[in-house]
């Protein structure tokens, strides 16, 4: 059974199952090079066409070969005739396969679920915003709700926050709170002209806002902050029923100085000190939540999922909490994520099973020598071609003399995290290096990070981490941190990523010959892409992102090319 799933919305993205595993999955901004491409279904057909096309492609299908279609939606769409689908897919879905819709937070859980042995557990999905309650009727793929289930839900609200209970077999919602909801405030536009809702996504929209930056640059600027200089100040809370609530008025009433331009505000402590105070805020939402959702139902294993599962400080403190012994979560929590899980949703409801797996992130296609040689001959790149084992050793040779590589390999990754098949890597020993990253290759704010991927068998030995982070979604201490100055952040911590022979042998054993050059079997390791791109996808991508950044050397596939000087 083939089921392709799409996601509507910002980072839209499209995936294809067969009999509930994941073949090929990509989000669109990998295609179309704008970062956080949307897929609206309305107007956009060249680029889901795109997208289905390079998913069928990757797994040697048709369209005729499908047996359903599955869309996640935060808002409802028409019932689709298969012309219309027809139109978007770019192709002929078989009039006998359904098409199908499923809510935002329902696909979540399922992406949630996916990754794990089934296990009896709670599920948290926490974001900006899902599905509108007056249009869940219309939607094909509905959710079983318990019979004591706390449904904080106006008829007009959206689902910010959901938790589930797996048996095993069975999901049930028994909690959610979708805004508005009640006497619960509607916040007014921020100046960009965007409602705020009471949830936490919205949160951080707010104060990405207020600081010039994303949410992956708060979390870093947070490190750098004091959150007791806020501490007395209630913007944000959790109501004893469950409700959120953020006072975005005292935000706005508090602070005055928005970063509108974008600066660079590394040192800046008035910007720090609110990132601290959001970040410490949202972990402190989080475990009290979950406290509330547990007393009423115990289980020990958490499936977390939702765009606030990519916050890494909250998950740590949700893991240390002592609330769960088992956390399951996936790298791609976020909305690209969603077309898997509303795939798996429909595979559920047509076969009557879920498929559980081991996490994986890497679903995209693997290009040619062929295709790897066109790209670096229409560039006027100069290439050798070495074996596989000479591939390892030259390059760690390369980076441990001070050069900064791009490195292009197998298939991409799906989710926001270069894990070694799509990076940029660098020697983490260097105390210059981040400045040479920093200034000219990624050209990006002095007080964010890098990762640092390590060897997972030896991981222990250079980090105070519990357990695997295979997805780059783990935070730990940094147990030596003069000896890596280039991956370790300001609080003394890094971003981990552990690298397992068996999950990928071609980036493990890069690690390995650097490790026996250098004594330390750790990379430096960040998305391979240009300011403001997405990582890149194709060799073509990667040739030219080469071509037009800092990077020494590029390494793509079997081939490796120098700058040539002149350049």
């Amino acid at each position: 059974m083939w089921i392709l799933g799409i996601s509507r919305g910002r980072n839209g993205a499209v995936a294809l199952l067969q009999d509930g595993r994941v073949v090929c999955a990509i989000q669109a901004e990998r295609l179309t090079r704008l970062k956080g491409q949307v897929l609206s279904l309305d107007g956009d057909a060249d680029v889901v066409t795109r997208c289905v096309r390079y998913c069928l492609e990757a797994a040697k299908i048709d369209y005729e070969n499908l047996s359903a279609v599955a869309i996640c939606t935060a808002r409802h769409i028409p019932s689709f005739a298969h012309d219309r689908i027809n139109a978007l897919v770019g192709g002929f879905v078989p009039v006998g396969a359904p098409i199908l819709s499923a809510p935002k937070h329902l696909s979540h859980a399922e992406y949630a679920l996916h990754y794990s042995s089934l296990d009896p557990g709670l599920v948290l999905i926490a974001d900006g915003g899902g599905s509108y309650e007056d249009d869940r009727a219309d939607l094909t793929l509905r959710e079983t709700v318990h019979p004591g289930a706390r449904l904080l839900v106006g008829a007009h609200g959206r689902e910010v926050v959901s938790a589930y209970i797996f048996d095993g077999a069975s999901l049930e919602l028994v909690y959610r709170f979708a805004h508005p909801f009640g006497d619960s405030p509607v916040a007014e536009p921020n100046v960009n002209g965007v409602p705020l809702m009471q949830s936490i996504g919205h949160l951080w929209k707010w104060v990405s806002w207020y600081c010039g930056g994303d949410a992956e640059k708060v979390m870093a600027l947070a490190a750098h902050g004091d959150a007791s200089v806020h501490a007395a100040l209630g913007f944000a809370r959790l109501e004893t029923d469950g409700r959120l609530s953020v006072r975005y008025d005292l935000l706005n009433d508090t602070f005055q100085d928005p970063n509108v331009a974008g600066r660079d505000i590394s040192g800046e402590a008035h910007y720090a000190d609110l990132a601290a105070a959001v970040q410490d805020r949202t972990s402190r939402l989080l475990t009290g939540l979950l406290a509330q959702v547990k007393k009423r139902h115990s289980f020990n294993t958490l499936y977390y999922g939702g765009s606030a599962s990519l916050n890494i400080p909250a998950t740590e403190e949700i893991r240390r909490s002592g609330l769960f012994g088992t956390v399951h979560m996936n790298g791609s929590g976020g909305d690209n994520g969603a077309a898997i899980g509303a795939a798996q949703a429909a595979h559920h409801k047509l076969a009557g099973r879920r498929v559980g797996a081991a996490i994986a992130e890497c679903y995209g296609r693997t290009y040619q020598d062929e295709e790897i040689e066109f790209a670096l001959t229409a560039a006027g790149c100069a290439s050798r071609r070495v074996d596989d084992e000479q591939l390892g050793i030259e390059t760690a040779r390369l980076i441990a003399e001070g050069a900064v590589v791009g490195w292009f390999q197998g298939a991409s990754e799906f989710g926001p995290r270069a894990l070694g098949n799509r990076s940029i890597l660098a020697n983490p020993t260097d105390p210059h290096v981040k400045y040479v990253l920093d200034l000219i290759i990624k050209r990006r704010e002095r007080y964010r990070p890098y990762a640092a991927s390590v060897l997972a068998e030896r991981c222990a030995e250079y980090f105070d981490l519990h357990g695997p982070s295979p997805v780059m979604a783990r935070i730990g201490g940094v147990r030596n941190p003069a000896r890596l100055p280039a991956i370790t952040h300001v609080d003394r911590s890094a971003r981990i990523h552990t690298v397992a022979r068996l999950d990928n042998t071609r980036f493990h054993n890069l690690i390995r010959c650097f490790g026996d050059l250098s004594g330390v079997p750790i990379l430096l390791n960040t998305s391979f892409n240009l300011a403001g791109e997405p990582a890149v996808e194709t060799p073509v991508d990667a040739v030219r992102c080469f071509v037009e950044s800092g990077l020494r050397n590029l390494i793509i596939g079997n081939h490796i090319a120098e700058r040539p000087i002149s350049t």
